[in-house]
């Protein structure tokens, strides 16, 4: 049971610490946006410590991910919502060449579509 707990530690810290980076926040950024120390984020990052409740809402806000992102590692309506604002004025062809994109986006990273 430890062994599991301390896996989803490190995991939760690898996604927080992925997300962070994809917006080019410092840990010391990302501190101050979650209202946390950075050596607290450094901590969480490296699976070191764990996440208490007001530490993952936080953090939630701080990298624009749902909580689901970083307890779970899975994408709700939230974290959609900034693609469909982008999307939101584009018009029906306009949302085609987009889904088509998308499309060539997923085939290159590997996914298929029984993956969605």
């Amino acid at each position: 049971m430890a062994d599991r707990k301390s896996a989803l530690v490190c995991e939760i810290g690898r996604r927080i610490q992925a997300r962070r980076k994809q917006l080019g926040l410092t840990q010391e950024q990302t501190a101050e946006l979650s209202g946390l120390s950075q050596q607290y984020i450094a901590n969480v990052e490296k699976g070191k410590r764990g996440l208490g409740d007001d530490s993952i809402i936080g953090l939630s806000k701080a990298l624009q991910v749902s909580t689901d992102y970083i307890l779970l590692g899975t994408v709700n309506d939230r974290d959609c919502r900034p693609i469909m604002e982008l999307i939101q004025p584009l018009s029906a062809e306009q949302l085609l060449d987009v889904q088509n994109l998308i499309g060539i986006y997923l085939k290159a990273c590997g996914y298929s579509k029984g993956q969605e």
